[in-house]
């Protein structure tokens, strides 16, 4: 192989693998305080701090970060939560290959899609404790309630799934999982009452939460 050849391969492997780790999004806001696992032990995230495909993030109690990544999706994570980037892939000139892949498990979080949610059959994934949703065009919330998964979608459509069914819910809707072998809650409409209190477990930790009473 020639010296050109051979200054071009470097060159190359020099830039997949900045790529490879170059930022896919940045903290906009934290209360509190959060970590963030990167090739490593945990290190303390702060705020304008860019986030990396393979990250694994933790809140800490009565702390919350929001992260806006690369295609404008916006994510909020609550107390005691865990976020993993296990894959994201954005080209604006190369949809095709667009993916995201996040792992959000323990806590309450809010999600509002960005551009990637818009294309036509976007690849975009969240994997939760008892199972995964899939997402198009969305805003959504999350919360973990005494052992349950709650799920509200305040605009959009996603499926919920796992190992014991699936169900689609549209703008208006929620479910709860309870397990990984059941399915999912049938969709229903949900009252004033949950969306308040499902947007409260992601409010700002400092404010009082309010209780849940049927």
């Amino acid at each position: 192989m020639n010296k050109f050849l051979l200054c071009a391969a470097a060159i190359a492997g020099v830039l997949y693998a900045s790529s490879a780790f170059a930022a896919v999004g940045h903290v906009t806001d934290l209360i509190g305080s959060a970590t963030v696992a990167r090739h490593g032990a945990p290190v303390a995230l702060k705020k304008d701090d860019g986030v990396e495909q393979g990250d694994v993030i933790e809140t800490a109690e009565k702390s919350r970060v929001s992260i806006e990544f690369a295609d404008k999706t916006d994510l909020t994570v609550a107390e005691k939560g865990k976020l993993t980037i296990n894959e994201y892939i954005y080209d604006p000139k190369n949809p095709a290959h667009d993916k995201s892949d996040l792992g959000i498990l323990h806590t309450a979080f809010s999600y509002v899609g960005g551009l990637m949610d818009k294309q036509k059959d976007p690849n975009v994934a969240l994997h939760l404790d008892f199972g995964s949703i899939g997402i198009r065009g969305t805003k959504i919330f999350r919360i973990m309630h005494n052992g349950e998964c709650w799920i509200y979608v305040e605009r959009g459509l996603i499926d919920v799934s796992n190992r014991g069914g699936a169900v689609h819910l549209k703008s208006g809707q929620g479910t709860i999982m309870s397990s990984q072998q059941k399915a999912p809650a049938a969709a229903h409409i949900w009252t004033a009452k949950e969306i308040a209190f499902i947007k409260d477990q992601v409010a700002d930790p400092r404010l009082h939460k309010q209780g849940w009473n049927q």
